[in-house]
Parts: C-alpha cells; structure tokens; sequence
C-alpha cells in the first residue's frame, strides 16, 4: 500500500492526529502542542519509516559510512511501508533525493515559517502548490494553536522538526547519534511511552569514522631535475626576474567544479561518490581533465573565472587562513604555476582592488574583474595580500610546455603518483626545502 490523495483536490485543513493515522492526539498535544495539517488524506493501512541521524558535517563525501547505513535502511523497506521525512530535519533532503531516485513512496512534512501566526500559514498554503512530484506526498504542519497546551517541558528545548520525526514515525532507524544529543532524549522518551503508534526504534549506537584523508606516508627520493628546483628557488627569491602566477588546489566541501548538485547527492546515495575528495584529488582530476574550470560562485558577478595569486610559494603559510564561513581555508600545499607572460597572452589580467563605490565607475568589461580591498567587521581581512589574477572562462592546460607550467604537492609520495601522470615537471615543497627555502 501507498499513500493515496496526490491530486490536489483532495487537499484538507485536519487537526494532527487525524492527518497522521494511528498518532495518539494526546501524545501529539504533548509533543508538538496542538497544530493543523493541511494535506491530502493518507492510507491509514501504511506504516511511517523515518530515517533519523545526528547530523555531520561537511563535507558530506567524508562519510561515506554515514551513506551506507542509510541505504541500508532504504534496503530493509517492507511492503506497506513509506519513507516518512520532516523538513528541516539532518535526513530530510535524502529521503527526498531517495524517493526521486529509486522511485520510493514517501511522505514529507512541511514545517512552519518562523514567527509565522497560523492565519499567515492557512493564507500561504492554501494558494500553494504541492512541488514535490509522485510518489512523494506533503503535508504542511501549522504553527501551534493558541489555545493548545505547550509541549512537555522536557521537550522544548530540542527542534520541533526532530520531534515531528519522532513522534509520526511507525518504525523509526536511527542511524548514527552524538551521545547526549537530541536524538538520544528522544528515543528514551519514545521508548518509556506506550502511546507511541506502534513505533519500533532500530539504533545504530557504532560511532562514525571518516573516510581517510591522506595517502599513507613512505620515503620516495626527489624525481626531478636539480636545475627546475634551483630555478624556482631563484623566482622565488626575487620574482621580479622570472613572474610566476599560481593556481591553487583546495579540497572541495560538496560538488567538484563543474559537477552538479544532482550528480553529487544521487552519487552519494548511490555510494559512487565517496572518499575524502582533499586538495590532492582536486589538483589530481584538474590534471586528467587537462583543463582548470572557471567558478563564479564566490564572485560578485557571478562569471566563471580562474583565479591565480602573484604571492610566491613563500608566503603560504601567511596566506593559509581558516574561513569559517566556507569550511575551508584558503591555501592548501597544492597547485600549478604558471609563466606569468603565458597567462597574459591567454587574457589573465590582475584584479582591481577598492571600495564597493568604485564599482559604479567601472566598464563592464571590467567589472569581472573587482575585488574588494578589506572586507570584515573591522577591515581587517586585507585581500589585496594575494595579489589576484583573473583569467574568464576555463584554462586549457594542454596549451603550456613543460618549460611554461609546473605542478606542486605536499609530500613526497603525492609526487611520485604525479610524475607517472603528467606531461609536466612536478615538484614536492620538501624538496624546495632541501634546496634552502626553509620559509615553507
């Protein structure tokens, strides 16, 4: 059996416990308080699974465990019974992505806006229209009535949205959880009540491991030519005799640049995306590719763009600055450099640092080219230290000679991978530092 109602004619205002077969309404009024739900009717014959978790962190693809014992709940799906997932919640997106993709029925629950009153949310839902596309069915849950009770005082302080889950849930998996977190309370409570609707709790109490991050280390003698590491030694000691643009490597927190988000969150549910994705693997596929992909994300102007920095080997550790905001830092050990008189040739043109006001005076041919000088509360990130080169659209690196373009890694086994692969020479920032630049 599956849920039943999709057309929209079929869409009604019910008090909770009657949107959602076989939930107590006295156990509901404790939980949630008293709420509507505006839906089509459900098959009362079908039985809830929800998936729940603590949540992870980014980036999703260093968990691949986390994925697999969500599939395996997907797995153990019995007939009669559907996907049930609340908005909000750290599952919500993936049981949505799983019924899309594996063609699951489900039922999801929307959540109401903050501060929303409940005659803003009967006005929005009733002129709404449901998006998700069979066999996903939504329900839209209301603010708490005023006249309603207040949930249970042992309740209040964890998210509405994960009690959603837990209290509508026939059979609920609880795949991974932190000790002592939200999770962990709820389960106890739901286990010690009997009003619960038949609920079964599945737990998974293993505790997470990432997918390892780095290649294990061994000793590989240095693999190229003395007079390359001389030379950049000398660039790097005075830059003026040879200018030299660097493009560096980061590891990604979601998707590769230029793979959509489809790709990657079916790839992840599917378990062929996996693995730790550092800024090796980032420098490692650029190379295959043969192509570095402009990225707009970050910009003001949104155009794809590469971007290098005139800042010399020498100053990545200054420049390595964790950004909380982003989840990741700046510069990371990885990258390619590139003549900078090549890079010219191809368009690459420095930035153009200032306040935002100078943007209203500049071509829109320029414009691309902006950066913001300071930016922080108190001016205090200063981005004109990078010294930013931009280069619209993709590079190609097939048009460099091995004398116009090299790579550099971290360690000395990340090299030695490198040097069976590409066409051009590849450095290990060790062996600078045998060559006397002991500032990396």
């Amino acid at each position: 059996m599956v849920p039943t109602g999709r057309n929209t004619t079929d869409l009604q205002f019910t008090r909770l416990a009657a949107a959602l077969p076989g939930l107590d309404e006295r156990l509901a009024g404790e939980w949630l308080g008293e709420r509507l739900v505006y839906g089509p009717e459900l098959d009362p014959q079908a039985i809830r699974v929800g998936i729940a978790s603590s949540r992870i962190p980014r980036p999703w693809h260093a968990w691949p465990e986390w994925f697999q014992r969500f599939r395996n709940a997907l797995n153990r799906l019995r007939p009669g019974e559907v996907l049930y997932g609340v908005e909000g919640t750290s599952t919500a997106i993936w049981v949505v992505r799983a019924a899309r993709l594996f063609q699951l029925p489900a039922i999801l629950l929307h959540m109401p806006r903050k501060q929303e009153s409940v005659a803003m949310w009967q006005r929005r839902v009733s002129a709404s229209n449901c998006k998700e596309p069979y066999p996903i069915l939504e329900l839209f849950l209301s603010p708490a009535l005023s006249r309603g009770l207040p949930p249970k005082q042992e309740l209040a302080a964890i998210a509405p949205q994960d009690r959603a889950l837990a209290l509508a849930s026939c059979r609920l998996e609880l795949i991974f959880q932190r000790p002592g977190g939200a999770w962990q309370e709820l389960i106890r409570l739901g286990k010690a009540d009997p009003r619960f609707p038949g609920t079964a709790f599945e737990e998974c109490r293993a505790p997470l491991q990432p997918a390892p991050a780095r290649l294990p280390d061994v000793d590989c003698p240095p693999a190229v030519a003395d007079d390359l590491l001389s030379r950049i030694a000398t660039v790097e000691a005075d830059p003026s005799r040879e200018p030299l643009l660097i493009h560096w490597t980061r590891a990604p927190i979601a998707a590769w640049n230029g793979e959509t988000r489809d790709d990657y969150e079916n790839g992840l549910l599917q378990g062929t995306v996996a693995g730790p994705r550092t800024a090796f693997d980032t420098l490692r596929r650029i190379l295959l590719e043969k192509t570095i992909r402009g990225s707009g994300r970050l910009l003001r102007h949104g155009k794809p763009m590469v971007c290098f920095t005139a800042a010399p080997l020498r100053s990545y550790a200054d420049l390595r600055i964790y950004r909380p905001h982003l989840r990741r830092f700046d510069f990371e050990p990885y990258g390619f450099c590139f003549r900078q008189r090549k890079l010219q040739e191809l368009g690459a043109r420095p930035v153009i640092y200032g306040e935002p006001p100078l943007l209203d005076r500049l071509s829109p041919t320029d414009l691309p080219y902006f950066q913001v000088a300071r930016a922080g509360r108190d001016c205090s990130l200063d981005w004109t230290l990078e010294r930013e080169w931009r280069l619209a659209g993709d590079l190609d690196l097939r048009r460099f000679t091995a004398q116009e373009l090299y790579l550099f890694v971290d360690r000395p086994q990340e090299a030695e991978q490198l040097r069976r692969e590409s066409p051009w020479p590849v450095i290990c920032l060790n062996d600078l530092r045998t060559q006397g630049c002991y500032w990396l």
